[in-house]
């Protein structure tokens, strides 16, 4: 990902690829909660 690019410019696509990698990272946390439960 392109970390030089001004965030005024990045716009709604960017959001939701923040938005996705968040989501991404709550399933792996789940997941990692759910082996250390077993």
């Amino acid at each position: 990902m392109e970390t030089s690019a001004p965030k005024k410019s990045r716009g709604l696509l960017d959001q939701s690829n923040e938005r996705k990698d968040v989501l991404e990272w709550d399933i792996k946390f789940v997941d990692i909660r759910n082996r250390l439960d077993k």
